[in-house]
Order: C-alpha cells, then sequence, then structure tokens
C-alpha cells in the first residue's frame, strides 16, 4: 500500500469518526424537568394579576391557563423572575403540571394562543465537577 493511499484511508476513517460524534451530540435531546414549562406572556399582557408574597399566582388570576388546569392538573404558577420589577421578568411565568404525559400538547395549545410569546421547557441544572475536585472528596487514608 502506497503512503498516500494510506493518509487517504485514514483521513476517510477520521472523517467518519468525526461525524458519528458530531450527529451523536446535535440528536441527543437535552433533560428537562418533568411536569414544567416557562411561557413568556406577551408585552401587552396586563400585570393586574395578583402575585402571593412566596411569588405563586392563583390559577384563577390567568384566564388562558385555567382554562388547561383540570385536563392537564396544573398545581401551581410562579413568577420567579422579578428583578428590578422588569415587566417583561413580570411576565415570565413557571407552570407546574402533573399530566406529564401530556407536555407536547401543553405545549401546543400554549403556543396558539395570541397572548403568549414563547414556551419553554425548563432544563435540568447539572452540577459539573472537575476532576482535580475529586481527591479533595475522599477521606484520608490511615
Amino acid at each position: 500500500m502506497s503512503r498516500k493511499a494510506f493518509i487517504t484511508i485514514i483521513a476517510a476513517l477520521f472523517t467518519a469518526v468525526s461525524c458519528c460524534f458530531a450527529q451523536q451530540e446535535t440528536t441527543t435531546p437535552p433533560e428537562y424537568v418533568d411536569g414544567v414549562l416557562r411561557i413568556k406572556l406577551i408585552d401587552s399582557y396586563p400585570l393586574d394579576f395578583k402575585v402571593n408574597d412566596d411569588r405563586t399566582i392563583n390559577i384563577d388570576e390567568i384566564a388562558l391557563l385555567k382554562k388547561c388546569e383540570r385536563k392537564f392538573k396544573i398545581t401551581s404558577v410562579r413568577q420567579e423572575f422579578y428583578l428590578n420589577n422588569d415587566p417583561k421578568l413580570l411576565r415570565t411565568l413557571t407552570i407546574s403540571f402533573e399530566n406529564t404525559d401530556m407536555t407536547d400538547k401543553l405545549i401546543e395549545k400554549l403556543q396558539k394562543n395570541k397572548k403568549v410569546e414563547f414556551v419553554e421547557r425548563v432544563g435540568i441544572k447539572k452540577m459539573m465537577m472537575k476532576k482535580t475536585a475529586a481527591p479533595l472528596l475522599q477521606q484520608p487514608k490511615n
């Protein structure tokens, strides 16, 4: 086998392996918290709903969610982003619900509503540890 053919084969293998890893990375779905969605209401949506001291909102205060309450078993609505009373953040709500097998249907229903700017799943937060920190967590040997 000539040197040119060997280099060509190695380059083709490298390209194939790189494509496999790149494809796997883009097709692996991120992990989400089951039964939790975040919605952003349009900027013109009135901020006249009452927010409790613990940042929860009674579902009766928001009509578009009240319509979904029974079917999707919505358990709570929270206003978690309230920094500097920013009107955009105040219209971003976190919804918890029990009917997790119907998550996609709830997302579709909310996205169709003209008062909703966007709907998204809430990602799981992962704690990253450096490899150098692992020995610090081990008990000293006697």
